[in-house]
């Protein structure tokens, strides 16, 4: 692979099923910036440098990450009509009466989250939070402390559930939605979505 392509394609193969292999005359200071990105953000991406001569072969073993479903699709639509928001509320909170979030089933022990009646639920793209990095989530959990101290709204991560649950007073529930969800708050900052 050419050196200044080389750089282009280790994001790309740290998110790919599998072993991807690049051959390159020299990892240029750019391809050595994209690993190092690459790792911090793709931690369980791993990468290894041989020396083939005057060459080096990289390779990238991939976590296989999966993009969520188009928007309009089956479990879209179905998050979409179980999560239906009053007027006065942001788009992607659900009251506390709605059902529960739509969940893709990964282990029949998995249940929804059960809401009292001071809490709403934020529904997130499928995959952000269940399918994110370590280090990203413990950065992600640290901001999620902090907003919640200043705006004194409790705010539970649902890994597993690709969501997040506020807990506290109506007004309070509202601003930290809409503080979670401006253009550019702290889901814009993670590049991460909310299932509307």
């Amino acid at each position: 692979v050419e050196v200044h392509l080389a750089d282009q394609l280790i994001l790309p193969a740290s998110l790919a099923a599998g072993t991807s292999r690049l051959l390159v005359s020299e990892l240029s200071m750019h391809s050595r910036t994209a690993i190092h990105i690459a790792e911090l953000f793709v931690p369980d991406a791993r990468f290894r440098q041989t020396p083939q001569g005057a060459l080096t072969l990289l390779e990238i073993d991939g976590i296989a990450h999966e993009p969520p479903p188009p928007p309009g699709g089956a479990a879209d639509a179905k998050a979409v009509s179980q999560a239906a928001a009053p007027a006065e509320a942001p788009a992607a909170v659900a009251p506390a009466s709605a059902a529960a979030p739509a969940r893709p089933q990964q282990a029949p022990a998995e249940v929804a989250p059960a809401l009292a009646a001071d809490e709403e639920v934020v529904l997130l793209t499928l995959g952000s939070l269940s399918k994110g990095g370590g280090e990203m989530l413990r950065s992600f959990r640290d901001d999620m402390s902090h907003m919640s101290r200043e705006l004194k709204v409790e705010v539970r991560i649902d890994t597993a559930g690709d969501c997040l649950v506020l807990k506290g007073g109506a007004a309070e529930r509202r601003s930290a939605a809409a503080e979670l969800c401006h253009s550019d708050g702290v889901l814009a900052y993670y590049s991460i979505t909310r299932r509307a």
